[in-house]
């Protein structure tokens, strides 16, 4: 128990989210939370334009999505990426119940995190004791009409669990070479600041922020922090 205990605390001292600053993410929840309470005849057939974090509260169900398939359980969640074609069905038993929630979550307002982490699609929630009455609290309460600020902080709680959980590594392919060290640092921290002078505007706009590395736009932003 204590070894659990102490491997639980080094993963959350030492996990993927503890460099980002935390005024660099952006929380965006697209609509209210779905409240899922599906029967046997439930089936689901979709794709969402933004992400889709979903929780299963009881029951269970078979999805497929892309060229995966498996079976989602009590205490487990799964990601649907945005434009991801998704199917569903009961699994078989009693009612299938969870939350849902679509979302999205840039880092400084130029790139998509989601997009650049590697993520498990589905886990076992490991903190399931703790998260599970949250949960079912997020899932009671949901508005009918537009998410609320609470409800906006309550899943911030739940999606880094989930990230915490999930995360495999960083995608960083695709970006050009760039030097390490304090240079780097300043210069990704320069295009973050606003252009003072009107002959400026449109510099920070000349290479596609989402062409650099997840580590240099991180470490950029706690250069920025730290120089603020």
């Amino acid at each position: 128990m204590k070894a659990t205990k102490q491997k639980n605390m080094d993963k959350s001292e030492h996990g993927p989210l503890n460099r980002i600053p935390v005024q660099a993410l952006s929380l965006r929840l697209a609509r209210t939370p779905i409240r899922m309470q599906h029967a046997q005849t439930w089936r689901i057939d979709k794709i969402n334009p933004v992400h889709d974090l979903v929780f299963c509260l009881t029951g269970k169900a078979r999805y497929r999505v892309g060229e995966e398939s498996f079976v989602l359980h009590e205490g487990e969640a799964m990601l649907i990426r945005a434009r991801e074609r998704f199917h569903g069905v009961h699994g078989g038993g009693d009612d299938y119940t969870g939350v849902a929630q679509h979302f999205t979550l840039d880092l400084f307002g130029r790139a998509d995190l989601i997009d650049q982490m590697h993520l498990q699609r589905r886990v076992k929630l490991r903190d399931w004791s703790v998260l599970h009455p949250l949960i079912v609290h997020y899932r009671t309460m949901a508005a009918t009409t537009s998410p609320t600020l609470v409800q906006h902080h309550q899943f911030m709680v739940l999606l880094l669990a989930f990230l915490d959980d999930a995360f495999l590594g960083w995608r960083e392919e695709g970006g050009p070479a760039c030097q390490p060290g304090a240079a780097l640092a300043a210069d990704h921290a320069a295009r973050l600041r606003p252009c003072r002078r009107p002959a400026e505007r449109g510099c920070a706009g000349k290479r596609r922020w989402s062409a650099f590395p997840i580590t240099a736009i991180i470490s950029a932003g706690r250069f920025a922090s730290a120089s603020a």
